[in-house]
């Protein structure tokens, strides 16, 4: 089925497909798995690729830059929009902003650093697109991306776009409650509240912090559990003493234990088992049961 899904689109320019490839390159987590990739151009594209998907059944999942989810498998097709962006749009301060989906938070991160857009440090240093970052409600301390959403346009399975207007109640933490499963993002409109000056500053803070206490620079997905109200998934973690615990070449972080890390030997099996072994000893030792934000039992069906 894959074969004949290739020979349909291979005159759309729009569309490249990566079959059988290394999935590697797709995630941050750097796992060692295949996988079949689709990158899209277009929004047209993206609505034929998605109607032909689902009139022969092939699974297909929303890609990113592949931080928050852990690919695995060629049972999946990943698709992964990557939309024509013009950034001379985007050099003078404006009320409020449209992007396409595919655009990186580092572009707006740096476009709160040139204007003092207030409010968007809480993006300081997510390593996601506009998409990814609101369908799970992206966040650091400083706060989440729900915040600063006006409206997102949704394709359905249909290939209809629909425009949502954001209000009160769409967003909690680490998730969106509009976008239903097999829909796509394709581009939001964002605010800011004013300009400050002191915005580059706090963004230059705010990436100092993070390179003292996090991994920044090996192979991971970032947090991997949710944090409770009153006290974060990396503390409880450290806590019963699992910081350093290896499986298979995957590791927790030494540095910050809501980080697992991938020594380069790792695959999403072995990432699972981890997963599951962390759960289980916080579960036994504290009684509290740790919830995971990253996306990945979906792979492992």
């Amino acid at each position: 089925m894959m074969k004949t899904l290739t020979q349909k689109f291979e005159s759309d320019p729009d569309i490249t497909f990566h079959m059988g490839c290394d999935l590697s390159s797709f995630m941050t987590l750097k796992l060692i798995e295949k996988g079949n990739v689709a990158i899209v151009r277009s929004i047209e594209s993206l609505k034929r690729l998605v109607a032909y998907c689902r009139e022969n059944s092939i699974a297909y999942r929303a890609l990113g830059r592949g931080a928050n989810q852990v690919l695995a498998g060629e049972q999946l097709l990943y698709i992964q929009p990557s939309f024509i962006f013009d950034e001379s749009k985007y050099e003078l301060v404006q009320e409020r902003y449209y992007f396409p989906a595919s655009v990186s938070l580092a572009f707006l991160t740096k476009m709160a650093t040139n204007f003092g857009l207030k409010g968007w440090e809480v993006l300081t240093g997510i390593p996601a697109t506009v998409g990814g970052a609101i369908y799970m409600n992206a966040g650091t301390s400083l706060g989440e991306i729900g915040s600063l959403v006006e409206s997102v346009e949704i394709m359905n399975h249909d290939g209809n776009v629909r425009r949502h207007l954001v209000k009160d109640g769409d967003f909690s933490y680490r998730k969106n409650h509009f976008v239903r499963d097999g829909e796509f993002i394709v581009g939001a409109t964002l605010k800011h509240f004013g300009v400050d000056v002191k915005i580059s500053e706090k963004i230059k803070e705010y990436l100092n912090y993070r390179k003292t206490t996090q991994p920044l620079r090996s192979a991971n997905c970032g947090c991997v559990f949710k944090n409770f109200p009153d006290l974060s998934a990396g503390r409880l973690v450290d806590r019963i003493g699992l910081k350093g615990l290896m499986f298979d070449g995957m590791q927790v972080s030494t540095l910050h234990a809501n980080f697992i890390e991938n020594s380069g030997k790792g695959n999403a099996a072995s990432f699972e088992k981890l997963v599951s072994s962390i759960t289980t000893e916080v579960e036994r030792y504290t009684g509290r049961k740790i919830e995971c934000e990253v996306q990945y039992l979906y792979n492992m069906k």
